[in-house]
């Protein structure tokens, strides 16, 4: 693909599975803007933007800054916070908010920018990454952020596919990296969450 009509993608994450895709789409030719990581993983990306990725402002500012540059956006991911754990009953109001903002609001956020301001008329992916343990409110957030993404790909189908991917607590970063980059090129339904099992499991999954 050539630079002039490459693919250009959105990475948001502050761990270090979105600087590992960023890598990863920038080998099969996509222009990746990369946002919330780490200054020193900018070298990853083609452009590296600071900020709060709950932030409505910094989503706005950033899609705008995309599509001013590059003319297009054609894939956004965003990973979500992993929670901190615990029991759902003992959890007070102010990491409950927390929870929903970083689970609910910002990727809801993300692809509501996306889609009015660069999808809209010419198509694109949504995908969800989230990491998940069997228990509390990361339970909780993992099941409310599978029921947004398929609330939203009822409401953008077909000219948006949204797509999810969850994989256990510990899973290597790259791994994660390679099983997103998969997902963002499979015929997987839009509104389907890919679980993430073991490495072969994964990639019959979205192969």
């Amino acid at each position: 693909m050539s630079p002039g009509n490459a693919q250009v993608a959105v990475v948001v994450g502050t761990d270090p599975v979105a600087p590992a895709l960023a890598r990863r789409l920038r080998t099969e030719g996509l222009r990746v803007c990369l946002v919330g990581a780490d200054p020193a993983d900018g070298a990853h990306a083609d452009w590296a933007l600071p900020g709060d990725p709950t932030d409505v402002d910094v989503q706005s500012r950033v899609v705008r800054a995309v599509v001013d540059r590059w003319g297009r956006l054609d894939l956004l991911v965003v990973h979500t916070p992993e929670p901190a754990p615990g029991s759902l009953l003992e959890c007070d109001p102010i990491a409950f908010r927390a929870l929903v903002r970083g689970w609910v609001a910002a990727p809801l956020g993300w692809a509501q920018r996306a889609y009015w301001l660069a999808m809209a008329d010419g198509g694109g992916r949504v995908l969800h990454l989230a990491t998940t343990v069997g228990a509390g409110r990361v339970a909780l957030g993992a099941a409310m952020l599978r029921g947004l993404t398929g609330l939203i790909a009822a409401e953008v189908a077909p000219e948006v596919r949204v797509n999810g991917l969850t994989a256990p607590q510990g899973t290597d970063p790259e791994l994660f990296a390679d099983l997103a980059y998969l997902l963002s090129r499979s015929a997987v339904a839009s509104g389907e969450v890919v679980e993430a099992g073991t490495a072969a499991d994964q990639l019959e999954q979205v192969a």
